[in-house]
């Protein structure tokens, strides 16, 4: 199970990455359709909805970071696990460990 959220998790990064480069021209775009689009007559109420466009994309992109963060640790995880997993259960060497209680009477 660790190997498939390895795989998972190494996917999710591949999708991720390009969402959070692709958020610049999201940000230019906010910035171009409020500011340039509409005449000067009406600048003053777009300009709210350019700071509520803005704040929404940078919580957009702060989440995106945070899952960004969160699936890089479990990709780690999983793959630490994964080997340990595997050295404990491929183990080939058959020494047997006798331990002696000591049982004071």
């Amino acid at each position: 199970m660790n190997v498939i959220s390895a795989i998972t998790a190494g996917l999710a990064i591949l999708l991720m990455i390009p969402d959070i480069m692709n958020s610049s021209w999201f940000y230019q775009r906010c910035y171009n359709d409020y500011s340039h689009n509409y005449g000067h007559d009406y600048s003053h109420d777009y300009s709210s909805l350019k700071e509520i466009c803005l704040n929404s994309k940078s919580y957009n992109l702060g989440i995106s970071g945070i899952f960004l963060v969160f699936t890089i640790l479990q990709f780690i995880i999983s793959i630490c696990i994964s080997g340990f997993a595997c050295k404990a259960t491929c183990n080939t060497d058959s020494t047997v460990v006798n331990v002696a209680l000591n049982q004071g009477y």
